[in-house]
C-alpha cells in the first residue's frame, strides 16, 4: 500500500464533484451513470479503493 497523497485525492474528489455529482443533485441519474463511468476510465477503480484505503489509514 502506499502513502496518502492528499493531493491525489483532491484531484479526484473535486473531479466527482464537478463532473458527476451536478447530475445526480439535479436528479439526472442517466447522466450521472454515464458521467460516473467516465470518471471511472478516468481513475481506475483500483487506484481509487488505495486512494481511499489509505485516505482511512491516515485518518487513524
Amino acid at each position: 500500500m502506499t502513502a496518502f497523497d492528499p493531493i491525489r485525492f483532491a484531484k479526484l474528489v473535486a473531479d466527482y464533484q464537478a463532473n458527476v455529482e451536478p447530475h445526480y443533485l439535479a436528479g439526472r441519474k442517466a447522466q450521472g451513470d454515464a458521467a460516473a463511468a467516465a470518471l471511472i476510465k478516468r481513475w481506475p477503480h483500483a487506484e481509487v479503493a488505495e486512494l481511499v484505503r489509505a485516505y482511512k489509514l491516515a485518518l487513524g
